[in-house]
């Protein structure tokens, strides 16, 4: 594997989540990565520059830019990590179906997409891989299964994701 790429946000309004997740999941599989963010300045707060993985950390105004952006300057990335935050506002934002458009296109610059959720009820993804640690996702598979019968799935509270220093790990960044 070359490099992973990351679209996922954090902050104040949406909380940490999403990041403490792929801080978890890129330390323990110690590859280089690129964090594309709409919130940069919390993935730095996240990430310790001086521990494990090095990873870049790229601004991103509108994520629907990132398949161009991946294509014309990541040709390396060889899988795409996506963890879109919760909108408040505007739950559907965040739904299988909302980042259909956007998945086909990393698919097709032959990159695979491993999508992380914890939606309450099945929407159709059309990722490789879908990763949901809702408590009752298990319970939703079959609807998985019928929008992409090849979708491979991780669902329910064990695969949720944390790294088990992050009370240690924050108090180090204030």
């Amino acid at each position: 594997m070359n490099k992973i790429a990351i679209f996922a946000d954090g902050g104040p309004d949406i909380g940490m989540g999403h990041l403490t997740r792929m801080q978890s999941l890129i330390t323990r599989l110690d590859v280089a990565s690129v964090f594309f963010t709409r919130t940069p300045d919390m993935v730095e707060r996240v990430f310790d520059p001086t521990v494990g993985t090095k990873i870049e950390i790229v601004a991103l105004e509108n994520p629907f830019d990132l398949p161009s952006r991946l294509e014309k300057e990541y040709p390396a990335v060889s899988l795409l990590l996506l963890d879109p935050p919760i909108d408040p506002d505007n739950a559907s934002a965040t739904t299988g179906p909302t980042w259909c458009k956007f998945v086909n296109a990393i698919k097709a610059l032959g990159k695979p997409v491993i999508r992380f959720t914890d939606e309450p009820r099945a929407t159709r993804h059309n990722t490789d891989m879908l990763v949901n640690d809702h408590p009752n996702a298990a319970d939703f598979v079959d609807e998985y299964k019928a929008g992409n019968s090849d979708i491979k799935l991780l669902t329910g509270l064990q695969f949720f994701l944390i790294d088990p220093e992050h009370d240690n790990a924050e108090s180090a960044h204030h």
